[in-house]
């Protein structure tokens, strides 16, 4: 079972730059730039079906149902 999410990026929201988290994050808009956990802190990353990435996607756990768009890194 999931804890709740620590970071929500709601629908409609959109982001132009890097990410950077600990815990877990759902992603239900949209983020142009990379999605990072930090260093050593095991992360999970949940996007969802009407949500996307266009960036590299570096996390320990990863539920993704939307669309990801990885390249090696985006300068947002």
């Amino acid at each position: 079972m999931f804890k709740k999410n620590d970071s929500i990026i709601g629908a409609g929201t959109q982001i132009v730059g890097n990410i950077i988290f600990s815990g877990s994050m759902l992603i239900d808009g949209h983020v142009r730039g990379n999605v990072t956990e930090i260093a050593q802190k095991r992360s999970t990353l949940i996007l969802s079906e009407r949500a996307s990435i266009e960036g590299a996607v570096v996390v320990t756990h990863q539920i993704i149902s939307g669309a990801l768009i990885s390249s090696p890194a985006v300068m947002a």
